[in-house]
C-alpha cells in the first residue's frame, strides 16, 4: 500500500533497519518476559515447539527478543517492522497490521523515541500529540501514549531496566507500536 512504502521510507530515512520476525511466539516472549498482563492471545491447536504456542498480539516482545539475541551486533541498533499482529474480534482472529519500532544503545533518552515518533507522523502530514502512559514494558514517566487527530494510536516509551534482564539485554532500549490500522481511518492517510 502506499501507506506502508511512506512509513517504510520515513523509518529508513531516519536511520532504521527493516527487520521481519515470526509472528508464531510463546506466552513466555509475549507475557512473562514482556511483564505483560495475561491475555487472550490466539492459541496454536497443536503446537511443534514450545517457543511456537500463539500468534502476537503485539510487535514489541518480537523486537524486545531479537535485540537480545543480537546484544553481540555493534551499538547502536535501530530497527523497525511493519506487520501483522492477530487479535480476537468479534470471537474470530483478525490481522492488524501495526508499526514497531526500537533502539538500543549506552545512552538514550525518552525524548529520542518521542522525536522519531513525531518526525513519523509530520512526514505524513499528521501531528502526533502525547499523554502520559504508565504500563509495562515500560518506565513509569518515560512513556506515553501517542494521539493523531484525537485518536489513540500507539504508545512509546523506555523499556524497564527489568524486561532487559528478562531479555538478556544490558544497554537501554526505546520501543515505539502504532496501529497503522487506527490511521488507515484518518482523513489524509487513506
Amino acid at each position: 500500500s502506499r501507506l506502508a512504502s511512506r512509513v517504510r521510507d520515513l523509518m529508513i530515512g531516519m536511520g532504521f533497519q527493516e527487520v521481519s520476525t515470526y509472528h508464531l511466539a510463546s506466552r513466555d516472549v509475549m507475557e512473562a518476559k514482556p511483564m505483560l498482563p495475561k491475555r487472550n492471545l490466539i492459541e496454536i491447536v497443536k503446537p511443534t515447539s514450545l517457543e511456537y504456542t500463539v500468534l502476537r498480539d503485539t510487535l514489541l516482545p518480537k523486537l524486545l527478543q531479537l535485540l537480545g539475541m543480537n546484544t553481540h551486533i555493534d551499538y547502536p541498533q535501530r530497527i523497525f517492522e511493519y506487520g501483522a499482529v492477530v487479535k480476537e474480534r468479534g470471537g474470530r482472529p483478525e490481522n492488524i497490521t501495526h508499526l514497531g519500532a526500537a533502539i538500543s544503545d549506552d545512552k538514550l533518552s525518552f525524548e529520542e523515541m518521542q522525536a522519531v515518533v513525531a518526525a513519523l507522523f509530520r512526514g505524513l502530514s499528521k501531528e502526533a500529540r502525547f499523554s502520559a502512559l504508565s504500563s509495562p514494558p515500560f518506565i513509569d514517566g518515560r512513556a506515553a501514549k501517542v494521539h493523531v487527530d484525537g485518536v489513540e494510536v500507539g504508545v512509546v516509551g523506555e523499556t524497564s531496566p527489568q524486561v532487559l534482564v528478562n531479555f538478556g539485554m544490558t544497554c537501554p532500549v526505546l520501543l515505539l507500536e502504532i496501529d497503522m490500522s487506527a490511521l488507515l481511518n484518518l482523513e489524509s492517510l487513506s
